[in-house]
């Protein structure tokens, strides 16, 4: 869709996927953007235009939440997760992760 008076978005639908994946990888909404190449208050205007952007930001959110605590999880009860060394994490990182960034 384009917008009156200006240049054509660059929004498509991959773009739904390519945030929630990204944002599921515990990737902030702004490294995101950054990675779409574009600005931030374009995805804010995204998500204000585009119902199934928002819902994939939401989905992704929720999943980044899920990375977090699923890393603090492992570390403080020594479980084992493929590609994540929980004995030397740093618990004060995650936890400081957790609370900015949610």
């Amino acid at each position: 869709m384009a917008k009156k008076n200006g240049r054509p978005t660059k929004y498509l639908k991959k773009m739904d996927k390519l945030f929630e994946d990204s944002l599921a990888k515990g990737y902030s909404k702004e490294a995101t953007c950054g990675i779409a190449d574009i600005h931030c208050d374009t995805m804010y205007e995204w998500k204000r235009v585009h119902a199934s952007f928002s819902e994939a930001i939401r989905r992704g959110e929720s999943k980044s939440i899920q990375y977090f605590e699923r890393l603090l999880l492992a570390k403080t009860s020594g479980q084992k997760i493929a590609g994540f060394n929980a004995k030397d994490a740093d618990t004060s990182c995650l936890i400081f992760a957790l609370k900015t960034r949610f």
